[in-house]
């Protein structure tokens, strides 16, 4: 059985990226771009998103990624 009580601290991302993809298809938006720390890279593959390239950034180097939305 699932405790939700400790998933909720994977959960809540999860959420979030659900809301963003949702909010953007109603509002017509075509591409969500996110610039993520180099150990989130297998959360947002989960999540759809793909890889552009590393970017530097004031605390080191990051990704560039992006999810192209479909209409809802």
């Amino acid at each position: 059985p699932c405790d939700d009580r400790h998933d909720s601290g994977r959960r809540a991302p999860r959420e979030l990226i659900r809301d963003v993809v949702r909010i953007g298809q109603d509002r017509g938006v075509g591409r969500v771009v996110v610039t993520a720390n180099l150990h989130a890279r297998a959360f947002y593959e989960n999540a759809g998103f793909r890889p552009d390239g590393e970017t530097p950034t004031a605390f080191g180097p990051a990704l560039r990624m992006h999810l192209d939305l479909a209409a809802p």
